[in-house]
C-alpha cells in the first residue's frame, strides 16, 4: 500500500498505468486522425501504422521534384483516387545534389589520402 500511495505521489508510472496511458494516446490519435479533413505528412510518414486503417482519395505532393520516387510510391500505392505532383521542373533533382555531393567527398578523399 505504501509503494503504491508513493508512486502516485512521485507521479511514477507502473506498467498498468504505463499500459493505460499508450491506449489513451492511441484513443485521442485515432479520433484526431479520423475527425481531420486534412493530414499533412511526408511521403515515408504516410506509411506509419497509425493511418494503416485510413483511406484517402487525395494525395497532394508538394516538391515533387526533390523527393526520390520511392519515397512518393508509399503513399501513392495505398489507393489513393487522385494524385497531384508539385514541384519546379527547372529545379535540380535531389538525387543530381546527391550525386553531386558525393562526388566532391571523393575528390576531398583522394586530394588528401
Amino acid at each position: 500500500m505504501m509503494n503504491k500511495q508513493t508512486n502516485k505521489q512521485t507521479g511514477d508510472f507502473n506498467a498498468a498505468d504505463a499500459r493505460r496511458y499508450r491506449q489513451l494516446r492511441a484513443q485521442a490519435e485515432r479520433e484526431i486522425l479520423q475527425a481531420a479533413d486534412v493530414i499533412c505528412t511526408t511521403c515515408v510518414g504516410a506509411g506509419d501504422p497509425r493511418l494503416a486503417n485510413l483511406r484517402f482519395r487525395q494525395l497532394l505532393i508538394d516538391e515533387s521534384t526533390q523527393a526520390m520516387e520511392a519515397e512518393c510510391f508509399i503513399p501513392i500505392v495505398l489507393g489513393v483516387k487522385q494524385l497531384v505532383l508539385v514541384g519546379d521542373h527547372c529545379q535540380v533533382g535531389l538525387m543530381i545534389v546527391l550525386m553531386m555531393m558525393v562526388m566532391k567527398v571523393v575528390i576531398i578523399y583522394c586530394l588528401y589520402a
